[in-house]
């Protein structure tokens, strides 16, 4: 048993009390110190006292979310979440206190809970499954070890760069960038550099450790190619096949998401009941979503609504597989259930490359399943080693798990198969993040093509290029080429008027600035009256 300063304290409701034994069972399995009152009905003072002690004490608290937490409005156990957020509020950002676990069907998004809870990262775990996992994170979190134990919330930037334990490893040695000692105080600015540039920095000596062992494995996925397999014909209606190739185009952007919404609407007006298109439409919906074009809740709706649609039609679609995978994938929601759907569709269509691909992302975005997400994305590779987006994505992997050497590697073999841009973007993006090269920066960026170039991925790398390299006229120009008042991607969701008033501020027009900063303001402020939900609007008005 260990010292009460290490103790978790579960908060449950009385309907949850044998999901919650569960949890507490395991956890005392493995030696942790579990809080655990089971007769919540059970009142009066002192008992009261005992669980207002007990959440000002313990080291874990640990909310269980469940349909009948959505379903009360009242109950002891809020008044427990609210004294944990009250406490949180006191510790330091990094400090892992609050540790959510979800039972059960609930959307994040109606989740009947405190903000502070979407702040940090939920752990979904199934009423069947065996919770040994959970109690090992919990442990490592209490042992100190929070760059094992926590992931970065699910709206934060999952393409972006983050390793916790490198982050600490940094600000200890006082390590910085020689350009970082000539930077400005915008706090906006700041803000990017922290999430979006630094970790490349961190990553140069474990890059350099990890580069012997990684040069051959490039290599060896080719030598080691599956046997082709041939591509499933559909859908077979030429229109519909016209939207696919708009949504699936290695320069789609959300133009070509709309024009392939508008070529299928009326296929469906027409036949509401026909497979393909509504299988189409659910591609479609789920493809906004995932790409980061829209994930508004209608676009959610409209994704579930159709993609549900086309599984009750055909439960054996692969397509429709996919598409209700993806948005799972995307809502962070129903993680087995996309898992069992997209291993289906790769039996039932071997020869799709999509359904593999989207598997290796719900690993990459599932805690403790990195190792699995590198692996299914090289099998992916030995099996479609020659598609572009198949390779990109084992880049994406080695990216988002800070393995910048293999990263950087696997761009290469990407763009030796197509001119990817996103690919050709996160180059430019690594000869700013670890060669400090902003020259080198600029000329991959003027390779992306023109049709992708207004796009925000593009030119949120022009903004980078020139607040960072002082060429701020070049992303002011890439700026006003934006037409957009919002930037929706991964890597920055805010208001475009920011970026602007950041540029502007480094080139001395104070005066502009101010008026973008106020512009910027009153979007965020705007935003927030539309779309109340979204938690991230609270930074970007910040």
């Amino acid at each position: 048993m260990r010292e009460s300063s290490k103790a978790v304290f579960l908060s449950y409701a009385s309907q949850d009390a044998e999901a919650a034994q569960r949890i507490c069972d395991a956890l005392r399995a493995a030696g942790l110190e579990v809080w655990f009152d089971r007769d919540e009905l059970v009142g009066g003072d002192a008992w009261d006292q005992k669980i207002r002690r007990q959440i000002k004490e313990c080291a874990l608290f640990v909310p269980l979310i469940t349909p009948n937490t959505n379903a009360r409005a009242e109950g002891y156990f809020r008044l427990e979440w609210k004294l944990a957020v009250d406490r949180s509020h006191l510790m330091a950002d990094d400090a892992p206190f609050l540790f959510p676990i979800v039972v059960g069907d609930v959307n994040d998004a109606t989740a009947r809970v405190p903000d502070r809870f979407r702040e940090v990262q939920w752990t979904r775990l199934r009423l069947d499954e065996t919770p040994g996992d959970l109690a090992a994170r919990i442990s490592r979190l209490l042992d100190g070890d929070v760059g094992r134990g926590l992931r970065t919330p699910p709206d934060s930037d999952k393409t972006g760069f983050g390793d916790p334990a490198l982050q600490r490893k940094w600000r200890r040695k006082g390590e910085r960038p020689a350009w970082l000692r000539h930077a400005w105080s915008i706090v906006g600015l700041a803000i990017v550099f922290n999430f979006v540039i630094r970790p490349m920095f961190r990553s140069g000596e474990r890059g350099r450790s990890e580069a012997a062992d990684s040069v051959a494995a490039g290599p060896n996925l080719v030598e080691l190619a599956a046997p082709k397999l041939p591509a499933r014909d559909w859908p077979k209606n030429p229109e519909l096949k016209r939207a696919i190739a708009l949504i699936e185009g290695l320069e789609a952007i959300p133009d070509d998401l709309a024009l392939a919404e508008q070529i299928v609407k009326p296929i469906i007006e027409r036949a509401p009941t026909d497979l393909e298109a509504v299988t189409v439409m659910a591609r479609v919906q789920s493809q906004f979503m995932r790409r980061g074009f829209d994930r508004s809740d209608e676009r959610s709706t409209q994704a579930r609504l159709y993609g549900e649609r086309a599984l009750q039609l055909d439960p054996n679609e692969p397509e429709a597989m996919l598409a209700m995978a993806t948005y799972h994938f995307s809502r962070q929601t129903g993680v087995v259930r996309a898992e069992k759907l997209l291993r289906r569709a790769m039996e039932v269509d071997p020869g799709n490359p999509r359904h593999g691909r989207m598997l290796a992302d719900l690993c990459n975005a599932t805690p403790g399943r990195e190792a699995e997400a590198i692996a299914q994305s090289q099998e992916n590779v030995r099996r479609f080693p020659d598609d572009a987006l198949t390779r990109y994505d084992l880049a994406r992997h080695y990216k988002d798990q800070g393995r910048y050497a293999e990263f950087d590697r696997e761009l290469d073999a990407t763009l030796a198969l197509a001119p990817l841009p996103n690919a050709i973007a996160w180059k430019a993006r690594l000869q700013l993040g670890l060669h400090n090269d902003f020259p080198g920066m600029k000329r991959w960026l003027d390779q992306v093509p023109e049709r992708v170039r207004g796009t925000e991925r593009t030119v949120f790398g022009y903004f980078l290029y020139a607040a960072f390299g002082g060429d701020a006229e070049t992303g002011l120009a890439a700026l006003r080429a934006f037409p957009q008042k919002w930037f929706t991607d991964f890597e920055y969701a805010g208001p475009t008027a920011l970026l602007n008033a950041c540029l502007l501020e480094r080139q001395g027009k104070t005066e502009l600035a101010r008026q973008q900063y106020e512009a910027a303001l009153l979007e965020a402020q705007r935003m927030k009256v539309t779309d109340p939900t979204r938690i991230w609007l609270n930074h970007a008005e910040f």
